[in-house]
């Protein structure tokens, strides 16, 4: 093999020299990228620790807040009578304020992972202020219950009103 002549070793130190900057002009743009994503995520994990320490902070909070539900949250009973017990209790306050139950149905109850529902949809008729007292005593968080659709009209004879509700209430699973 032939020894390079100057010129040629010039022209091959050249050539490895951009070779170099080439690839060391990717790498430093890679490492641009890398520190980018590094610094979001980093800007992520940041907001994530201040959120975790907030909900530390309230730590004490959420434990009375749960100690209370396991005390006074009522537990779901296995021969499914919920529902009936719901429309018993709002049949029952609705003949206390003279209200005539015009339909009634049973909803499909509905379980998650922390609670089972059971709702009832009712239409109702009676004087403005009694349906409003009545409706008034519905909401409690003491029973769990709450009005969860509600469309209130006038009837034909005012101060009379058709109240069409559906009522809801939740308990805890056994």
């Amino acid at each position: 093999m032939r020894q390079l002549t100057n010129s040629e070793r010039r022209l091959t130190l050249i050539f490895l020299a951009l070779v170099f900057v080439v690839a060391n002009a990717f790498a430093v743009n890679f490492l641009i990228k890398q520190k980018k994503l590094l610094q979001k995520k980093l800007v992520a994990l940041r907001l994530e620790q201040l959120e975790a320490r907030a909900w530390l902070a309230d730590g004490d909070l959420w434990l009375k807040r749960k100690a209370w539900l396991d005390e006074k949250q009522p537990k779901s009973q296995t021969d499914g009578q919920e529902s009936a017990k719901l429309l018993e209790s709002l049949q029952q306050g609705a003949r206390q304020q003279n209200i005539t139950i015009g339909s009634q149905q049973l909803k499909d109850p509905r379980t998650t992972a922390y609670y089972r529902e059971v709702a009832v949809q009712l239409e109702v008729k009676g004087r403005l202020d009694s349906v409003s007292k009545w409706l008034a005593g519905l909401q409690d968080p003491e029973r769990f219950q709450a009005i969860t659709s509600l469309t209130l009209k006038s009837d034909a004879e005012p101060p009379k009103v058709i109240c069409t509700l559906t009522v809801a209430r939740w308990y805890a699973l056994p």
